[in-house]
């Protein structure tokens, strides 16, 4: 037998014991800030029924948002904590007390939750208990199988109509791993079996020298699969490998991907992160990796960094490259395509459609050597203008240089292209939604009935926003404010203040330190713009 020491032996209890005081205390904490969670989100919902007079008033999504900015955490899981602590007050009293006494943790108390959610009072009422039991002895993963069978049990019925009610929720998925994509599908159990099957077949589809692992060779069955065929190359590398010399298919679907890469690090002088559409950073390697076999397409895009200590700017063009999927056509810049409308969803679809921008007559041309058949792109010519740095409104001398897209509410399929490379995905605090998701807002909001008194079309007056965000800002339950450099100036409901930058940065800023960075250049003959916002509805 070994012998532990005793003073080793009483080191390792206290550490136990000091664990598992720490361990209640965490409980007891998560317990509280959910409580909170549900009461917060509670009373904004009430304020919102005692406050609809036929007006839209959004405060119950306003209030996730208000939490998800000040914990951290995406409106999901803000949504998540409150829904718990609302399940917890109203529907489980057992397991809110266990909670608050430290005796479970966060996951399993949402773990019942989630697997009480459809469930009638009464059926929650007879099944708590035991569920209870469950939670205090299991870890979630088989905490969930408990729940199922304690349910079913309590009531067949209605576990047997949630279940096909959830059919509706079938859907697949792309999530960001740690390093890899995550590709998740909610199907049937049924059908999730088959699924495994075909795939377990395909990945023995090897001899018993392959090098790869296990889960290594379901993936590739996977990737085998979606490509149509129905084995893997053996990677032994032997001579009288038993299953070497099948045939192949030479037709693997090219994936049109959009990776945005500062050319630099392109050429290897630098080591940058890259962007992968949908998938977020990516190492330099893997962005040369793609490039390799890519149709490069070039977006002159314009300077958007604002001066702060002077009036009057001079855009001066800079370049992005941007690779999308396909052949490789070193040193050619295709000619861009047509322009073409943006998509409905990038502004409310009940506004006016204004008439296409025409070509800008005094921005230079960009000469060069066609390919064939170039895949649609839209490059954005450089285009130098004086003006106040005040983007919202055209003031002081009137012979200024803008291009005649600026006054005109829908952006260009060229701007679009532009705020959606250099936004990357939603920008309002912590929000991740991907820019080809978004709709792009006017930071200070475009005058219908006379655009250069309103905020103007152009890439520093423009954002991504998420419709949710989208309509919080509408609605003025949050401010947006640009400042230099892309970044914007987020202020809540609460008078807090948070700036983003474009690529999904996020800083909170104190009230007590915060400083605008832009000066307003005004025409002396002109009455000085209003502080308040007014009570006209915005018009998107």
């Amino acid at each position: 037998m070994f012998d532990i020491g005793g003073s080793f032996l009483t080191q390792s209890i206290s550490l136990l014991d000091h664990m598992t005081t720490a361990s209640v205390a965490e409980n007891k904490a998560a317990h509280a800030k959910i409580t909170a969670a549900g009461h917060f989100w509670s009373d904004w919902i009430e304020r919102d029924a005692e406050l609809a007079t036929g007006d839209i008033i959004d405060c119950g999504n306003n209030a996730l948002a208000e939490m998800a900015v000040r914990l951290g955490v995406s409106k999901t899981t803000a949504e998540t904590f409150a829904g718990v602590g609302m399940d917890l007050r109203l529907r489980l009293p057992r397991v809110n007390a266990a909670f608050a006494a430290g005796e479970l943790d966060y996951p399993r108390v949402a773990r019942i939750c989630r697997a009480t959610t459809g469930f009638t009072h009464d059926t929650v009422d007879k099944a708590e208990e035991e569920i209870l039991s469950s939670a205090l002895r299991l870890s979630p993963g088989p905490l969930a199988r408990a729940i199922d069978k304690t349910l079913i049990r309590a009531s067949p019925d209605e576990y047997a109509a949630l279940r096909k009610e959830q059919q509706q929720f079938r859907r697949v998925r792309r999530r960001r791993g740690d390093a890899l994509s995550v590709i998740e599908a909610h199907v049937n159990p049924d059908e999730a079996e088959a699924v495994l099957q075909r795939l377990t077949e395909i990945a023995d589809t090897v001899c018993t020298h392959d090098t790869r692992g296990r889960d290594y060779r379901m993936a590739d069955a996977f990737m085998a699969l979606m490509h149509g065929e129905t084995h893997l190359d053996c990677s032994c590398g032997r001579d009288d490998c038993a299953v070497a010399g099948q045939p192949r298919s030479d037709k693997r679907r090219t994936p049109l991907v959009q990776v945005t890469v500062d050319i630099a690090t392109l050429l290897g002088l630098l080591s940058n992160p890259a962007y992968l559409d949908g998938h977020g950073p990516i190492d330099p390697d893997l962005a040369r990796t793609l490039a390799e076999d890519g149709t490069w397409q070039v977006m002159l895009t314009e300077c958007l960094h604002l001066a702060e200590e002077h009036g009057l700017i001079e855009r001066e063009p800079a370049t992005q490259f941007i690779a999308r999927g396909g052949r490789h056509n070193a040193g050619v810049i295709p000619e861009p395509a047509a322009a073409v409308e943006p998509s409905e969803a990038d502004h409310d679809p009940d506004e006016p459609k204004p008439t296409a921008a025409q070509p800008d007559p005094t921005a230079p041309e960009v000469v060069a050597e066609p390919t064939p058949a170039p895949a649609p792109v839209a490059l954005a010519r450089a285009v130098e203008f004086r003006r106040p740095t005040h983007v919202g409104r055209v003031q002081g001398p009137t012979s200024l240089r803008l291009p005649k897209t600026a006054f005109i509410y829908r952006p260009n399929a060229e701007t679009t292209a532009l705020v959606r490379a250099r936004d990357q995905h939603c920008r309002f605090p912590g929000c991740n939604v991907p820019a080809a998701k978004c709709q792009l807002d006017h930071i200070e909001e475009f005058d219908q009935t006379n655009p250069p008194d309103g905020g103007l079309t152009l890439p520093e007056n423009l954002q991504c926003l998420c419709q949710l965000h989208h309509t919080l800002k509408t609605l003025r339950l949050w401010r947006a404010e640009a400042l230099p450099g892309s970044r914007i100036r987020w202020t809540s409901s609460h008078g807090e203040h948070f700036i983003t930058t474009p690529g999904g940065g996020l800083t909170a800023v104190p009230p007590a330190r915060l400083k605008p960075k832009l000066t307003i250049t005004r025409n002396p003959e002109q009455p000085a713009l209003p502080t308040t916002q007014p009570d006209e509805p915005a018009p998107f």
